[in-house]
């Protein structure tokens, strides 16, 4: 189905493998940091490698925690309207920075749990991206807010690129195609 990993692409092995946001939120903040509690929301589109674009918010929303998909509220509409204007209609997947959505906004004190490469969030969706992005046919990766921009450009940077979170467009991608 299109709403689970093709069976031995390693998808579902890598999802497992989603590090423990509660605890980690508790351990680093001193308090929930994420709505855990209708579990998490890993992507919406295509994983079996045919993906074009893929499509990095922040966060899901009340939507996306009902349907356990990413992009399936407001934003997720106004991003497949505008992936239908520049001629995608299938050729997509939509990932977020933070697979639970946070409490409020995404601030300072979240930061180093979302950039910092030693912290297991940032490593676990360092791997996401780079089995979507580096394994796949990726042309465009876009970044929608201010984590999304922040995550990518650390998965750049990761990959010996450089990149700021206000001009992605600039970036050079170091190892990565």
């Amino acid at each position: 189905s299109r709403f689970t990993p093709p069976a031995g692409s390693g998808w579902a092995e890598l999802f497992a493998e989603t590090p423990n946001y509660r605890g980690l939120g508790r351990a680093v903040l001193g308090k929930e940091a994420f709505r855990w509690h209708h579990g998490p929301m890993f992507f919406r589109g295509r994983l079996d490698g045919s993906a074009k674009v893929v499509v990095v918010g922040q966060e899901g929303a009340q939507d996306e925690s009902l349907s356990h998909r990413s992009f399936t509220g407001g934003t997720g509409a106004r991003m497949q309207h505008f992936l239908r204007h520049i001629g995608l209609d299938r050729s997509y997947l939509f990932l977020n920075s933070f697979v639970y959505p946070i409490y409020g906004q995404y601030t300072d004190a979240l930061r180093p749990l979302a950039q910092d490469p030693r912290s297991p969030i940032a490593s676990h969706r360092k791997r996401i991206f780079d089995k979507a992005i580096v394994d796949g046919d990726v042309r465009l990766v876009v970044a929608v807010g201010r984590a999304a921009k922040e995550s990518v450009a650390s998965w750049v940077k990761a990959h010996g690129g450089s990149a700021t979170p206000d001009h992605l467009e600039n970036a050079t991608l170091g190892s990565l195609p």
